[in-house]
């Protein structure tokens, strides 16, 4: 979290309703599959409580509604085709809120890209005008790798991925097919960039 912070200082930003979102799960008990409370208590202790994060709330305007309307629907649209003839799961009318207001939110900045695991939401992202393209953590995790050179283990960084994976788990076909490889720097000695973070 501090390497994230480092890198993304002043860049990163959240919404009010993923931020409440997080502070529920980190007082959830038992209804929260495993993993998840205590990894929502790392990032309220370090991003919100210290006000590293910023927080935006998004003015409820008409316009601001209309469009976070229209986003909800496409998130629900797309969990729905993909949800298993009578498959059961949290009703769709309480999902997505979260996604929902980042994505209005990244509509509304210079230059933004999405950070999530979720397939829908990058997927909708994706279909805004303009598109927002969007990354997930593993994405961001090589992105550290490059930036703390030899001060991180591998074998850590492979373990970090798969925990947050078993969290917030990033669509199979998104995942890297090797993470070995895929979390080592190609850094080019000439120019000083990561060829792989370039391409990224």
């Amino acid at each position: 979290m501090a390497l994230f912070h480092e890198l993304y200082e002043n860049r990163a930003a959240t919404t009010d309703t993923v931020q409440a979102e997080v502070r529920r799960k980190a007082l959830a008990t038992n209804a929260e599959p495993q993993g998840i409370q205590s990894a929502a208590v790392r990032a309220r202790n370090f991003f919100l409580n210290s006000a590293r994060l910023d927080v935006q709330e998004l003015p409820m305007s008409q316009e601001v509604a209309a469009r976070l309307q229209v986003v909800l629907e496409q998130l629900r649209s797309y969990d729905a085709a993909r949800r298993r003839p009578g498959m059961q799961g949290h009703g769709l009318t309480e999902k997505h809120a979260g996604e929902a207001t980042l994505i209005v939110a990244a509509t509304q900045r210079n230059n933004p890209v999405l950070l999530t695991n979720d397939a829908g939401a990058s997927h909708v992202a994706d279909r805004q005008l303009p598109n927002i393209p969007s990354r997930h953590f593993g994405h961001i995790l090589h992105e550290l790798v490059c930036h703390a050179g030899d001060s991180i283990q591998l074998d850590d960084v492979i373990s970090d991925y798969e925990a947050a994976c078993h969290i917030s788990g990033i669509p199979d076909d998104a995942r890297p097919s090797a993470s070995t490889g895929y979390f080592t720097c190609s850094r080019d000695t000439s120019s000083g960039k990561c060829i792989a973070c370039d391409q990224t």
